[in-house]
């Protein structure tokens, strides 16, 4: 079985990236962007296979599920659409966050673009604004597999992928400090030391209450890095770890209440000050702050489940 093999699709997303390069030097900026997005596609589910081949296989086509559980009866195979990849990848690959799958979905709305209509959205479009994102997402898909750009590209054409990355981190980094201190000026402005203005922005902050949140969020407290004022930042939840169960309390109608006591890590993926207005998206940008992109809250759950008891 092949269809969802990881050595199978990764060997396939190393052709099809052969294919972008060569369109590259070639100065095809179509065929570079439609073999660059092929590859990406492809890359990704491969980092899903490596975890396990079920998670390409279409869920609501049972034989490819179980020929992703290794019992081939057809030839005929679906596996999951990119958004549904790129969207697993978001849960199952920390560093690939929620502006990595936009970014990927833009180049495959592009491709799909180019393959299913008359448009040509790739013309004349500065390759400067999808390159360096895709060779970011790329990389990050490969470490997660556990292999390096050299194995993807080779010795090279690696080197001078990690200059692009390297580049593009610094120009990143120089944007969301010049935005932190366009913000702060502009607050310092409103808000003087000592004036009404700053007493009553610090008042708010400091009484604001936490918003509401959906399943799988949290809020935890922190200072933005513009304004310096008490804020709110936004986690969604990315692991569930029991770290204590059994039983306590006392004994009512004959057994003891059974509980969970559940470690959460919440992963933080974008930022908003109600203060001053700063606003960063994507670990990449909260990573050039002091900004909380990871925490931890401890809960107690009562499982809608009973323990096993009297058979050991």
């Amino acid at each position: 079985m092949t269809a969802f093999d990881r050595e199978a699709l990764y060997n396939k997303s190393k052709v099809f990236v052969d294919r972008a390069l060569k369109a590259r030097d070639d100065s095809d900026a179509m065929e570079f962007h439609l073999w660059s997005a092929l590859a990406l596609e492809v890359l990704g589910k491969a980092t899903l296979s490596s975890i396990h081949p079920s998670l390409v296989a279409d869920p609501n086509h049972f034989k490819s599920l179980l020929a992703a559980c290794g019992i081939t009866k057809t030839t005929s195979l679906r596996s999951v659409a990119a958004k549904t990849t790129f969207e697993r990848l978001t849960t199952v690959v920390p560093e690939f966050d929620e502006k990595s799958s936009r970014e990927c979905m833009l180049m495959v709305n592009r491709r799909n673009a180019e393959l299913h209509s008359g448009e040509s959205p790739v013309a004349g479009l500065d390759a400067r604004s999808w390159v360096p994102l895709f060779w970011r997402a790329a990389s990050i898909l490969i470490a997660a597999q556990g292999r390096t750009l050299e194995d993807w590209l080779g010795t090279s054409e690696a080197e001078r992928v990690a200059e692009i990355l390297r580049d593009s981190a610094e120009t990143l980094r120089q944007t969301v400090l010049g935005r932190i201190e366009r913000r702060r000026a502009a607050f310092a402005a409103s808000c003087p030391p000592e004036s009404m203005e700053l007493r009553d922005a610090e008042q708010r902050a400091r009484v604001r209450p936490a918003p509401s949140t959906w399943d799988g969020e949290a809020y935890e407290p922190d200072i933005c890095p513009a304004c310096g004022l008490d804020v709110w930042v936004l986690g969604h939840e990315e692991e569930r770890d029991v770290i204590d169960e059994g039983f306590e309390g006392a004994e009512e109608n004959g057994y003891y209440g059974y509980f969970l006591t559940v470690r959460v890590t919440y992963r933080v993926e974008s930022f908003h000050c109600p203060e001053c207005g700063l606003e960063l998206e994507g670990r990449e940008e909260l990573d050039v702050t002091d900004l909380a992109t990871v925490f931890e809250r401890d809960e107690d759950e009562e499982p809608d489940y009973e323990p096993d008891y009297g058979n050991d």
